[in-house]
């Protein structure tokens, strides 16, 4: 899975995946972190229906 990292005015972002018309927001916790297991997860399975 290719992970690409951007910043947004001062917050670090991955992107997650090939290029895409779609966007899927994914959101963490105050004790997550943006490249936890099921942020991956749901990365993966939107990758498979070609999001």
């Amino acid at each position: 899975m290719v992970k690409k990292y951007k910043q947004i005015e001062h917050i670090m972002a991955v992107i997650w995946g090939e290029e895409s018309n779609t966007v899927i927001i994914a959101v963490h916790g105050d004790q997550s972190n943006k490249e936890d297991v099921p942020i991956q997860i749901l990365a993966e399975n939107a990758a498979q229906y070609g999001m």
